[in-house]
């Protein structure tokens, strides 16, 4: 059955933005050239052939589960195949916030209305039950939760909003400890 928010290119290759940028190629026996960069930076997260397997698909997943606007390019024989750069914009979006304490859902929400707002997302946040009451009259545009069941492809993008271990610069583009927790959560949505 095929997820009505991830995106279906050529060949039967699938894209989505739940926890990172994911690429899944078909099982086959085709070779891909596969290049995903940041539209901001230009940095490159992965620029390679990626060799499909027989017997099942192959899923390319990047490190990065902060948001980063992704250009994600497929040639095939040297052809292009496909070229998607991310666009939230009208898409149901998550921003997953359930192992945050309350002050930190306090610091943090301010981060996610300027996301919905900058990037005109259809917004859910899952957050613990009882901090709901806290948020759902302040911001009614958006959709709050504590259903940590909802499949991912529920979703066009999910960022994971929290504080991990130090050095940690997979879940968020900044070391939490260079950041207070206001600036923490608008750098991982990137609206900082």
């Amino acid at each position: 059955m095929r997820a009505p928010h991830f995106f279906y290119a050529p060949c039967g290759i699938v894209i989505h933005f739940c926890n990172g940028a994911h690429v899944i190629f078909p099982a086959g026996k085709d070779v891909f050239h596969l290049t995903v960069f940041s539209m901001a930076t230009g940095d490159t997260a992965f620029d390679g052939d990626v060799r499909c397997n027989p017997a099942h698909p192959v899923e390319f997943k990047t490190r990065q589960t902060y948001f980063v606007p992704w250009k994600i390019e497929i040639r095939r024989d040297g052809k292009n195949i496909c070229v998607y750069e991310f666009n939230p914009a009208g898409r149901k979006v998550c921003i997953n916030m359930l192992l945050g304490a309350m002050g930190d859902m306090i610091a943090w929400m301010p981060a996610v209305a300027a996301f919905k707002y900058f990037r005109n997302a259809k917004l859910t946040v899952l957050m613990k039950k009882e901090y709901i009451p806290l948020f759902d009259r302040a911001y009614p545009d958006i959709v709050f939760t504590d259903n940590a069941d909802m499949p991912l492809s529920a979703f066009y993008a999910i960022y994971p909003v929290g504080v991990w271990g130090y050095g940690n610069l997979d879940n968020n583009p900044v070391d939490f400890q260079k950041n207070n927790l206001v600036r923490h959560g608008a750098s991982i949505l990137g609206v900082e």
